[in-house]
């Protein structure tokens, strides 16, 4: 209420002198704001970018250790096949299913690496 009081004893001049300083007021907030919004644009780009990087590294940790995965379950396999006891060898019918089952291990782990 002290506002429009101030305001009712002011001359032209004065109200005139006030407008402009209110709206030149007015223009530096919204350079202000502008700013701030062009930065927070631009954090946001950075923010993004990092996102696709870490989503781009865990998809490679991912088919790296998928990897790991197939060429731990060979080796087990190999070492198997050379280690075993003499009883326990596979014949040739045992064997190809043991191969074709490995075969299916692999591609089923290829199939996941490529999601």
């Amino acid at each position: 209420m002290e506002l429009s009081r101030e305001l009712t004893q002011m001359d032209a001049n004065q109200l005139r002198n006030l407008t402009s300083t209110l709206l030149a007021e007015l223009a530096e907030r919204d350079a202000q704001i502008s700013k701030q919004h062009a930065e927070l644009s631009a954090q946001t780009a950075v923010i993004a970018s990092r996102d696709q990087l870490i989503a781009h590294r865990d998809q490679e940790l991912k088919h790296k250790q998928l990897k790991i995965d197939q060429l731990t379950h060979e080796m087990a396999t190999l070492r198997r096949y050379r280690f075993g006891r003499h009883s326990e060898q596979l014949d040739v019918v045992q064997r190809s299913l043991l191969d074709e089952s490995i075969d299916a291990d692999i591609e089923a782990i290829a199939s996941r690496s490529r999601r």
